[in-house]
């Protein structure tokens, strides 16, 4: 034999040769990348599989932290007719709270602020004597926080849960538009994170004692008519206290 093919060994007997197909060997490197792992966390444990022509090549291996790549060998560089073969990495399944980017071999895993937290407004408005009021008027308020940075306004009723839901981890705090007939107190802010998921503010109010109103016209010209009524009784009380002396 002239040229023993690519990917091919020789092997003469005699008259008799014989090539045995022997592909060249490489190896392939799978890169893990974590891109904003919170403070204090490490990064999830994954699974990477090996493709091969987009065929699964062998089992998936496991790779954890802190480790971030992982190299298979002794793989076929060749098929046996010496086409090349084509070999990629993907993630069995992408970890919670985390987003994929395939680069080549590099699978990029950013983190997710997860929208999973929930704020209750409890509500209560109390009348003259202390009794709890359920009023279909509302009173307004807006809460702020990473969901609502610049503010939501929200129609609060009395004796009532507000619940607002699926919301980023963060401080949220209320503050008052229009508290109408109530002199209104909100209670302090609350930091809503993965280890305390669900917070409470709480809106209390006591009804205002309003006074009359004064300086309209219609009150000065009751106030003149009132007068006129105590004079003239004045006066005939008068006349006639002089006719029963005569």
């Amino acid at each position: 034999e002239v040229a023993v093919p690519t990917g091919f060994t020789k092997v003469a007997e005699g008259l008799k040769v014989t090539n045995t197909y022997s592909p060249e060997k490489i190896e392939v490197t799978g890169v893990k990348e974590w891109i904003g792992v919170p403070e204090g966390e490490t990064a999830p444990t994954v699974q990477l599989q090996l493709y091969k022509n987009g065929v699964a090549e062998g089992d998936a291996i496991e790779i954890a932290s802190p480790d971030t790549e992982y190299t298979w060998s002794d793989l076929d560089k060749t098929d046996a007719s010496g086409n090349a073969y084509t070999y990629t990495v993907d993630e069995v399944a992408v970890p919670e709270n985390y987003s994929k980017k395939i680069d080549g071999l590099k699978i990029i895993n950013t983190y997710i602020e997860p929208e999973d937290a929930i704020l209750s407004i409890n509500t209560k408005l109390y009348d003259y004597d202390g009794s709890l009021i359920s009023d279909d008027n509302p009173i307004e308020v807006k809460v702020f926080g990473p969901s609502f940075p610049e503010g939501k306004t929200l129609l609060i009723y009395s004796n009532n849960s507000t619940v607002l839901e699926k919301l980023k981890y963060g401080t949220y705090y209320l503050e008052l538009v229009d508290g109408g007939d109530y002199n209104i107190t909100i209670g302090s802010s609350v930091k809503l994170s993965k280890l305390n998921k669900e917070g409470e503010i709480i809106v209390e109010g006591n009804k205002i004692r309003r006074l009359p109103k004064t300086g309209n016209t219609s009150s000065i010209y009751q106030l003149y008519l009132g007068l006129i009524f105590v004079l003239s009784g004045f006066y005939i009380y008068v006349i006639k206290t002089n006719k029963a002396q005569q």
